[in-house]
């Protein structure tokens, strides 16, 4: 199984672009960011609802260089007829992600506990510690539904 994304140069963007790859080992996080809407967008979509361009169907990954240097890469998700399927397709692939333990590989030491980031494994284990409150009587039943619902709203 690969230990990294890799960022390919597609023949249009050869003569410019030679890729690049990220280790999952120096990922800081990786989240579904909301798109920038360009004042063309605005333009072109001033009869309908612009809600529906504000979509998070960007992939925003933070990570370290070799030289511990932090640096941001941010791709919009082309895939799909509409801004909403691509921000579908987008979740789909954090699902993937998650289900295929990529995301334990990331180093992840920033205090980051998005929900569309590793952050979302670590909601999990904090309802499980809840849980396990709520059995020793620590937390009341509605205490516990009440924080369970605050860290499931991060998700």
């Amino acid at each position: 199984m690969p230990d990294r994304f890799s960022f390919l140069a597609k023949p249009q963007s050869e003569d410019w672009f030679t890729g690049f790859e990220i280790p999952y080992n120096r990922i800081i996080s990786l989240e579904i960011v909301e798109r920038v809407i360009s004042n063309a967008e605005m333009l072109l979509s001033s009869g309908s609802n612009n809600s529906d361009l504000r979509q998070k169907n960007v992939i925003e990954i933070k990570y370290l260089d070799e030289v511990g240097d932090e640096y941001v890469v941010r791709n919009e998700m082309l895939t799909g007829t509409t801004v909403m399927g691509q921000a579908k397709v987008c979740q789909e692939m954090i699902d993937l992600l998650r289900t295929k333990g990529i995301m334990k590989q990331f180093k992840g030491t920033e205090n980051s506990h998005s929900a569309n980031a590793s952050g979302g494994d670590d909601v999990l284990s904090q309802i499980e510690k809840l849980a396990k409150l709520k059995e020793q009587g620590i937390l009341t039943e509605e205490e516990f539904a009440n924080k369970k619902a605050a860290l499931l709203e991060q998700l």
